[in-house]
């Protein structure tokens, strides 16, 4: 008779190589470059989702939206003489923007440790853009006292965008969109057993990004 002896170990494994296969998460990113020739917009909020691909590699996927709206003048001042004086019509632009982004990307854990992660992001993103720009042109124009930029006996009249403008510009509304590479890290913070603290930066579009997330 043979006797067969079981002997069961227990292993402590850091949490960050533990059989956890995932992690979500929010962010918000506090100065969000949509062009680099337009001020940062605050605060786009961004959610991603990673799922396990062997000991050191995680899929990551996450979706970033932001909007920008901008006033000023625009449109063609119309200059003419009236009773000999040079004349001409300031009118009221708006451009409003939706902007989205979805990338894809390989997360690769360089460092993991028990007080801390670090992740390099490599992959592509989608943006797509929707856009209006409106100008005023259906309202009248109202004089106005001579703004100090033009010579004091330039005659200055102001046109408002009216409800009639923004209609005509949203039926007018239009989308932009491309595909760009992607490449950034992210660095996570254990807070208990599940939950850490991020922070994520991406190179392209200048994106940086704080937040917090678990891992299930």
């Amino acid at each position: 008779m043979r006797t067969v002896v079981a002997v069961a170990a227990t292993v402590v494994v850091p949490l960050a190589a533990s059989a956890q296969t995932g992690d979500a998460g929010v962010t918000v990113v506090p100065a969000f470059v949509q062009y680099l020739d337009t001020p940062p917009v605050c605060c786009a909020a961004s959610v991603w989702v990673a799922l396990g691909w062997g000991p050191r590699f995680r899929v990551q996927v996450d979706y970033v939206q932001s909007s920008r709206r901008s006033e000023g003048y625009g449109g063609y001042p119309h200059d003419e003489l009236i009773d000999g004086r040079m004349a001409s019509t300031r009118r009221d632009s708006l451009t409003q923007e939706t902007l989205r982004d979805i990338n894809a990307l390989a997360a690769w854990r360089v460092l993991v440790r028990d007080d801390a992660e670090v992740r390099f992001l490599f992959g592509a993103g989608v943006r797509h853009t929707r856009r209006t720009d409106c100008t005023a042109f259906a309202g009248p124009s109202v004089r106005i006292p001579t703004p100090p930029e033009y010579a004091p006996d330039h005659i200055v009249f102001h046109a408002r965008l009216t409800d009639e403008d923004h209609r005509r510009c949203a039926a007018r509304r239009y989308s932009l969109g491309g595909i760009y590479p992607q490449v950034g890290a992210a660095m996570d913070w254990p807070i208990g057993d599940r939950f850490f603290v991020r922070v994520d930066a991406r190179l392209v579009l200048l994106r940086v990004g704080v937040g917090a997330g678990f891992r299930f």
